[in-house]
Parts: C-alpha cells; structure tokens; sequence
C-alpha cells in the first residue's frame, strides 16, 4: 500500500460507518472533496436527504419517550402534501441517488396516507429507507413499505423500527404513549408480525433493523433477556441493535449531566448486562443482535463538510445541513425553507455561499455519524 493510500486508510479509522459511506456515496463523496479543496465545482445535488414528512398542522408523535431529548421542541407539521410531491419530484430530476424518510423528535408514520403515497412516487427511485416506531405501521403502509422495497434498486433498502420493551408497564415508563399502554404495545405487536407476514410473502426484499435504545427503565439483564426471548419468535432476516446514552443535540451541559444521570445507562453498563441477558436466554450474541458504541467526543473541525453530502427537511419545511438538527431550536442554521422556495434553488445557493457560511458549522459537531464523516473529510483533505 502507498504512502497515499495508508493515508486514505488512516481516515477511516474511526469506525466503520465513514469507510462504508464514503463507499456507498462514491462519485459524490469525490466531488464534495475536490470542491472542499478549492479544486472543483460546488456539487449539482447532495448524496441524501432525509425528510421529515408532516402535514401541515398535524401532530408530530404518538409517543412523549423519557428520552427524547427534544421533546419540548416539538412543532406540528407545516407543509402541504403537493409541497412534499414535488420535493421528491425535485430531488429525482436532480439525481439525488439517496432519500431517507425520518424524523427528529416525530414520526413519518403519524399521516401514513401521506407516507404512503411518498413510497408509491419514491419508491421506483430509492426504494425505502424509513425510521419510525411501530405504531402507525398499519396494513396499507406495510404494503407500501414492502413495495417500495420491491420495485427499489437492489439492496437499497431497510426499515429501522424501534423496539424497546415487551412489558406494557416499562412501555408506559419509557414511551408514555398518548393512548393505553397495554392497547399500544399490543398494536405495535400486531403492527409488527404483519409486517413480517407482508415482507416474507414478498421474498423479504426488505432490509428489517430494530432499535433499542436501552435506558433505566428498560435496561435491567431481565428486561433485555426477555426482550431477546421475543427476538427469537420473529424472521431470522430481523435484527435487533441496542443503542446505549449518548450526548443530546442542542442541549445544554447542565441538561445533559442531568439528562445522562437520570435517563440512560453508560455503554459498558449495557454491555455488561447485554452479556447476562445472552447467557440467559442462550443467543448467540453474534448472530441477530449489534451494538451502536455511540462515541461521545465531539467534532472540532474548521467547518462541516458532510453538509456537501447531506441535507434534511424539518416538518415545517426548512433545509438543513444535515438531520440531527433538523428541528426548531436549530432554526438559524437553516438555509431556506421549501413553504418559499423549492430545493434545487436552496441547494445552488447554499453550495454556492458554502466557504463563506461560518453559520453552517454546527460546532461541536453533536451526531456521531456527522462527526465520523467530518473527521474522515479533514484527514483526506490533510
């Protein structure tokens, strides 16, 4: 390996979420890079985007969850269905190659008619990328999710659901749903095996990850055990990630000692208790189940250069630099709203203004992810 190589290699040390990505965003990746040096034209269209689809004046979440972080910032949904079918109309004529369908402190299935018809027009292009709870996961929208899927490209799909709890009381401790605890378990149950019976039916084309986010409330060796003794009982293809504390986007250090002391557990902790849970239940650890090691330092960098390759859409229709702080309490950092103007003259202008916007570095960088990618652009960059 040459001296150039070993350097491109040393980039991607951190973890292996910068390496795949710079991987899976190749030419785009390039093209940000040569426009960061000074040596390329500002990139035509980001890699991703990530929408956050509400309908305007429609509630955001069914669930208020202990961690949440934004959970006081939550604001209803701002945009009409036409604007959303013309973003994605927008984001197809400019070759934007990635869509991702999430939301930060809501929940893209809370208008599933809406997300529906997102995936019937979205899905021939990018397939299904979607992050959501399982309660609005009713029969029509698994059909459209496994569509979706279905008529994609190849193995550009997945479905992150999360999943924390079997037990109707530790449901209510945690989510605090806005209906019955034992009703909405009971849903998100059904909501489930549904899915699962609609995507093997197709051949599985669809990627299914769920996520639990381990806290206080559910992270005890009993609770996790029994929560693998339900993994069990599902499709092989479906997977389970635990995810332990990590530093919450925005807040204040005083909030977040407060937050880290009161709401989740340290990662060692849950490992430790993850190994209990294995041994009791007898799963082999490697098999159906990872584990997200949330880094807590942060990015320092000169500015953000993932923000050449991301961009994320807020329920009120801002554009942001990337989705983790696509909310209103990051509003400023903004850089246009489609309630205004649509997303190929948003885009052009913020590449086009991107050297001189020291406003666009979320410094320090709070998401894991953002932070591997930046720290992976400064080495390549040197």
């Amino acid at each position: 390996m040459d001296t150039q190589e070993q350097a491109k290699e040393t980039a991607y040390q951190y973890n292996d979420y910068a390496r795949e990505f710079r991987q899976r965003s190749q030419p785009y990746w390039a093209t940000a890079l040569d426009f960061a040096a000074g040596s390329g034209p500002a990139p035509k269209q980001p890699y991703q985007v990530e929408i956050h689809p509400q309908l305007e004046g429609a509630p955001v979440c069914l669930l208020r969850c202990i961690d949440c972080h934004g959970q006081f910032q939550r604001r209803k949904g701002g945009l009409s269905a036409q604007a959303y079918y013309q973003l994605l109309e927008d984001l197809q004529i400019m070759g934007v190659p990635s869509v991702v369908y999430s939301g930060i402190y809501s929940d893209p299935t809370t208008d599933s008619d809406l997300l529906c018809e997102l995936l019937r027009r979205g899905g021939p292009h990018w397939g299904v990328k979607l992050h959501t709870y399982g309660l609005g996961l009713n029969e029509d929208l698994c059909r459209a999710i496994v569509f979706a899927a279905t008529v994609g490209p190849p193995r550009s799909s997945y479905l992150t659901i999360s999943k924390v709890t079997t037990d109707p009381q530790v449901y209510q401790e945690m989510c605090r749903p806005t209906i019955d605890p034992e009703v909405a378990l009971a849903r998100e149950e059904a909501n489930l095996r549904r899915l699962f019976t609609i995507n093997q039916e197709a051949h599985a084309p669809l990627t299914v990850h769920l996520n639990c986010r381990v806290t206080q409330a559910n992270g005890s060796p009993e609770q996790l055990a029994n929560l693998l003794l339900w993994l069990r009982t599902t499709p092989p293809w479906v997977q389970l990630r635990f995810t332990p504390d990590y530093v919450p986007t925005g807040a204040s250090s005083a909030y977040c000692e407060k937050f880290m002391r009161t709401v989740y557990l340290d990662g060692p902790t849950v490992l430790h208790r993850l190994r209990d849970a294995t041994l009791q239940t007898n799963l082999n650890p490697t098999s159906r189940i990872s584990f997200r090691d949330v880094d807590g330092t942060c990015y320092q960098g000169p500015r953000c250069y993932s923000s050449l390759l991301l961009a994320a859409v807020s329920t009120t229709g801002c554009v942001y630099p990337c989705q983790s702080i696509a909310s209103a309490v990051h509003q400023p950092m903004a850089y246009g709203n489609l309630y205004h103007e649509r997303f190929p003259t948003i885009w052009q202008r913020f590449t086009s203004t991107w050297a001189q916007r020291p406003s666009c570095v979320c410094t320090p960088c709070p998401a894991a992810c953002e932070k591997q990618l930046n720290l992976a652009f400064q080495e390549e960059l040197g």
